[in-house]
C-alpha cells in the first residue's frame, strides 16, 4: 500500500506493466506525475504500484558511506557542522 500523501511529484516508485500483446510483465521504475497520485488517492491498494527498495547500491549511488560493527550497519550521509555527527542516518 503506497499513502499518495506520502509521495511528491517525482519521486521514484514502482510501477506494473502487463502488455497482452508482447506479453510483457514487468516492474519498472517510474517517477510520480500528477495521474499517478490520483490513482493512488482513489486506491491506495493499487496493485499496480509499490514501494521501490532501498538498497545497498542506490544508498552508494545517493552518497551515503557505511560504518560497521558486530551487531548493526549504519548509513550516513553529511556531517552537522553544530554537533558534528551524521546530519542523517538510518540504522
Amino acid at each position: 500500500m503506497i499513502n499518495a500523501n506520502e509521495l511528491r511529484l517525482g519521486n521514484t516508485i514502482e510501477y506494473h506493466i502487463v502488455d497482452t500483446v508482447d506479453g510483457t510483465d514487468e516492474w519498472i521504475d517510474n517517477a510520480v506525475d500528477i495521474g499517478d497520485l490520483q490513482c493512488l488517492l482513489e486506491d491506495p491498494n493499487d496493485p499496480f504500484y509499490r514501494p521501490k527498495v532501498l538498497t545497498e547500491e542506490i544508498l552508494v549511488e545517493f552518497g551515503f558511506g557505511v560504518r560497521e560493527n558486530p551487531t548493526i550497519k549504519e548509513w550516513y550521509i553529511g556531517k552537522n557542522p553544530v554537533t558534528h555527527d551524521w546530519l542523517f542516518s538510518l540504522i
